[in-house]
């Protein structure tokens, strides 16, 4: 494998033994500090593909290639950050601890773990949040929560499931600067899946655009924009085209019998 790709999908199927078609002739790759976004439309298999990516689930046809795969990780690190919908918190636990969690299941001991734990809530903006519990935290907090967790363990891939989708749009603005932001410090590639057309556009290198059930990539787009976005961006005109040209190729794939 090319080593500037990451992970590779090349052919995949996934049929569900309840019999559902998912994905079919599924192919694409996702370079090492690339942000990619997957659009579709609903039920094409978007969260399909994370899930085989994760290696939550193996692949009926076809083949997927990591390049993580047999490589010895330092004590703490993962390959792979999952960011979902929900933050999916422990309500008992402070935030610390749940930053922490996926340290501890490790077997890091708090001490080892307590540099990474601070350091990606830093990154986030909630050390000062470190001993509250989620019940005390707004929905943008919550989910500046998950997205620490998952830097905690220093991933070169972070898979983002419509991670801001139920968050007002002033709030789901301001995390898209943030998650950009991060990811101009630290590079880490994304795979973020979302429904809206103007998000994955803002954040991304590549928007790929899948057909409906079974899934496949019908059109790629190259998001030519300077990877510091700002307020600017969001009402540029080669923002507004970017946009048309993906929803024009959203609109063609829904079609699609």
């Amino acid at each position: 494998m090319d080593e500037a790709i990451l992970v590779e999908l090349a052919k995949v199927g996934k049929t569900y033994a309840n019999g559902p078609r998912a994905l079919d002739g599924f192919s694409a790759v996702v370079g090492r500090g690339e942000f990619v976004s997957l659009l579709g439309p609903s039920g094409c298999g978007k969260s399909t593909v994370l899930r085989l990516i994760a290696g939550l689930s193996e692949p009926s046809a076809g083949v997927i290639k990591r390049a993580w795969t047999g490589k010895r990780a330092s004590p703490g690190d993962q390959p792979l950050g999952c960011v979902f919908q929900e933050p999916t918190l422990l309500p008992w636990a402070t935030v610390w601890n749940n930053v922490r969690l996926p340290l501890a299941l490790q077997g890091l001991d708090r001490s080892t773990a307590a540099g990474r734990v601070d350091e990606a809530l830093e990154l986030v903006g909630l050390s000062r949040f470190a001993r509250a519990y989620p019940r005390e935290l707004s929905g943008g907090m919550k989910m500046r929560v998950s997205v620490a967790r998952a830097l905690a363990t220093h991933p070169q891939l972070l898979l983002l499931d419509e991670p801001f989708a139920a968050l007002d749009e002033i709030t789901r603005n301001r995390l898209n600067d943030d998650l950009l932001t991060l990811w101009r410090q630290r590079r880490w590639a994304a795979l973020f899946i979302t429904h809206s057309i103007f998000e994955s556009v803002y954040l991304s290198q590549r928007v790929l655009v899948m057909s409906q059930q079974p899934g496949c990539i019908v059109d790629e787009i190259a998001i030519d924009l300077p990877d510091e976005r700002t307020m600017d961006t969001r009402t540029s005109p080669r923002y507004a085209e970017l946009c048309r040209r993906v929803s024009h190729s959203l609109e063609r794939a829904s079609a699609t019998p």
